[in-house]
């Protein structure tokens, strides 16, 4: 019976009860997690084209805002008038409305970050006294509070 041991050029030893060691450390429950996010990283830094970098860039930061799960309990102090923007609660949700266009659900990604849409971004102040809305282009905006002030945390 033929009998074939694989050697690591490397160390030396076989694999049998070692297995092959990954590039990146990383629990079972967060391989795929890190390898997206390493993915994405190296993907930004190879990319030559100003619109895929911004991209790339704005995929990453949403990706690691989503992914810290730091996302408040209380999303209230949130709501409020902003201008001609407004954000309400309705049934343990935030939504954001423009004056005269259509409520949009706000997804939370962290105590002061909501995501609008694939490329809308709000950024609260600690107090929630504005928001910052980043465009993935690169645009920001700031809307200050215009109704009464809202309780800080």
């Amino acid at each position: 019976i033929p009998f074939v041991e694989v050697v690591s050029p490397v160390t030396g030893k076989g694999y049998q009860q070692t297995g092959v060691l990954p590039d990146i450390a990383a629990t079972p429950a967060k391989a795929l997690d890190v390898a997206y996010e390493v993915a994405l990283q190296q993907l930004h830094a190879q990319a030559t084209d100003e619109a895929n970098r911004k991209r790339l860039a704005w995929e990453l930061r949403v990706y690691q805002l989503r992914t810290q799960k730091n996302v408040p309990d209380n999303l209230q102090p949130y709501a409020g008038q902003f201008g001609v923007r407004s954000v309400v609660y309705i049934d343990g949700a935030l939504y954001y409305q423009r004056e005269g266009s259509t409520r949009r659900l706000l997804e939370p990604l962290s105590n002061h970050h909501f995501l609008l849409d694939k490329q809308t971004l709000l950024e609260y102040s600690p107090d929630y006294q504005s928001f910052r809305i980043h465009q993935m282009h690169g645009t920001v905006v700031t809307a200050e509070r215009t109704d009464v002030t809202a309780n800080v945390n």
